[in-house]
């Protein structure tokens, strides 16, 4: 690696692999697309290759990157082991991806598109532990999960990654175990998450929710209009605020707390040791499982 500077702007020195294309000001342009400011440190890197600014090594670790937003003709979106904060908005006809962050982490994000599904995945590289869950869907009446890898990841850097998404509306959104915090549009589509630690997630309108909430974890939804599967453990939390929904099957244990501020039709609901569920309104009688400390109230 060379320590000689490509090029030095007002006293500041841009080190980089890659081949200049002109200096503009103090934004530094390279042939592959891929761009640096030296005057406020941010760097959009496209590709192989490195650009530093400040100091030879490649690339630094507090380097902030940022890459350019791509779209991908897809219909689902999966969301794996990711150290970031996720932002999703909805609109357009195609899923588009933003991500920015320190250059040590986005080097561990990779984005893939496989049989119609986008899948923005953080790696086993970047990450220290690992458990097992993918695909998590609700089959009749219970919450399945299948058998792939994830990665827990401990990086405090993921409070200066965002990735920021947009979808078409009804894209089907998958998610195992985002680290940061996640907030999701009215995508009028269905969610299936696994959420733990002391991540949270805030969604918009869902037509269905397949949920596994432990640890700490959090999610609040403004309204699932068709079924909502949600199984809540340890200290987490899972609220639904308003609107009407066809179905609820909620399993609550630990300290964990599953309410819904709106209405169902019918219901299936069982609470063990400290867990606490709370429907504001039912149409049909609940189907309800009571044990330990565990409180289940209507109304």
């Amino acid at each position: 690696m060379s320590t000689n500077p490509i090029v030095i702007i007002n006293g500041k020195s841009v080190y980089s692999n890659k081949t200049v294309s002109c200096v503009i000001d103090s934004v530094v342009y390279f042939h592959d697309g891929s761009w640096c400011n030296v005057d406020n440190g941010e760097v959009v890197n496209n590709g192989v290759g490195y650009i530093n600014i400040g100091n030879p090594s490649s690339p630094s670790q507090a380097e902030k990157v940022k890459k350019e937003p791509k779209s991908y003709t897809a219909t689902a979106l999966e969301l794996k082991n990711l150290p970031a904060d996720v932002e999703v908005f909805v609109g357009g006809n195609q899923i588009v991806v933003s991500i920015e962050g320190p250059a040590n982490v986005l080097g561990g994000i990779n984005v893939s598109l496989e049989e119609g599904t986008l899948i923005i995945e953080g790696s086993s590289s970047s990450n220290n532990s690992s458990s097992t869950s993918k695909n998590i869907f609700a089959s009749d009446g219970n919450i399945v999960i299948g058998n792939n890898t994830f990665i827990t990841d401990n990086n405090s850097d993921v409070i200066n990654t965002k990735i920021l998404i947009t979808v078409p509306l009804h894209t089907e959104i998958t998610m195992n175990d985002v680290k940061g915090a996640t907030k999701i549009g009215n995508t009028e589509g269905d969610l299936y998450a696994k959420i733990a630690d002391v991540s949270s997630v805030i969604v918009g309108h869902l037509r269905n929710a397949g949920l596994i909430v432990n640890e700490s974890g959090s999610i609040v939804m403004r309204e699932v209009t068709e079924n909502a599967n949600i199984i809540v453990s340890s200290s987490g939390d899972a609220v639904i605020l308003s609107g009407q929904t066809n179905a609820l099957i909620a399993k609550v244990s630990g300290f964990g707390d599953i309410h819904h501020f709106g209405t169902v039709v019918t219901s299936h609901l069982t609470a063990s040791e400290s867990g606490d569920i709370l429907v504001n309104n039912v149409i049909n009688s609940p189907i309800k499982k009571v044990s330990d400390s565990g409180s289940i109230r209507i109304g």
